[in-house]
């Protein structure tokens, strides 16, 4: 789902109607909950992505209380520069911080600062972490309170970084007459960004370091509106889509390698 969608509930209108709805871990699906309270049967959703309008009326045949679980963001083995977090399958009432911790192999506390994004419904958590080293993500009971009332049991999650020999950093070098932002991006071979770096200028080079060994791609956004995302432009205001540029042929990195590439747009 883009960041630019907006989703209006039309129906119903009357007070503390608002329904929460998540959007599915690993699918572009969103899923509605209707509260007990309501007992609603029916629900109008409106839906807009730039000029594009649409319109759904669905019915609530059946009322069922979701079992609230949650599930790890990332795999225990993360990047150096890797946030971690859960996804909860029920939205959130609240948050309790302080049944929160992060301890590192010697159970030393580690300092961390935590983001909960609505709509994907997920709780993340951001420190700066050192290589070879494991780390524990532990949520005491209460942490987490879904829109039922439900809580989280003690949930605990492992983590390990890897060594620098095991890593590999690519410098891009970007000569380009632009007006606008550049976003560089890093891709994989199922080209998903793996990491992207917006900056205003080509004075400092594009560093994407602690990169795992693998084949690489690389793209550049004109970004014209700044928003650090590729937009496809708009028919009926003429606007254009964004320049978008690759790097001829694909980036190898091993392990320990420091790759430097020339990225030279005419």
């Amino acid at each position: 789902l883009p960041d630019s969608l907006e989703i209006n509930q039309i129906y119903p209108t009357y007070a503390n109607a608002k329904l929460p709805y998540i959007k599915s871990l690993d699918a572009d699906t969103l899923y509605y909950f209707v509260p007990e309270a309501l007992k609603q049967d029916s629900l109008v959703i409106a839906y807009r992505h730039q000029q594009q309008v649409d319109t759904l009326h669905t019915r609530v045949k059946e009322l069922y209380k979701d079992s609230l679980q949650f599930t790890p963001l990332t795999k225990p083995n993360i990047g150096l520069l890797d946030s971690i977090g859960v996804y909860a399958n029920v939205p959130k009432a609240d948050l309790d911080l302080t049944k929160v911790s992060l301890t590192d192999q010697d159970s030393a506390a580690v300092a961390f600062k935590s983001v909960f994004k609505p709509i994907k419904n997920q709780w993340v958590f951001r420190f700066e972490s050192a290589p070879s080293s494991k780390y524990n993500l532990q949520l005491l009971p209460g942490a987490f309170t879904d829109i039922y009332g439900a809580t989280n049991d003690t949930l605990s999650f492992n983590y390990q970084t890897p060594s620098l020999d095991n890593l590999a950093n690519l410098q891009v070098n970007v000569s380009i007459d632009s007006p606008y932002p550049l976003l560089v991006q890093v891709l994989n071979d199922r080209d998903e960004v793996v990491r992207s770096i917006s900056q205003n200028n080509t004075q400092n080079p594009f560093a994407f370091n602690y990169l795992k060994p693998g084949n690489y791609y690389v793209r550049l956004i004109e970004d014209a509106n700044g928003n650090k995302q590729w937009d496809t432009g708009n028919y009926l205001r003429k606007q254009k889509p964004e320049k978008v540029h690759y790097l001829p042929g694909k980036v190898e990195l091993r392990a320990n390698w420091e790759v430097v590439e020339q990225f030279s747009i005419r």
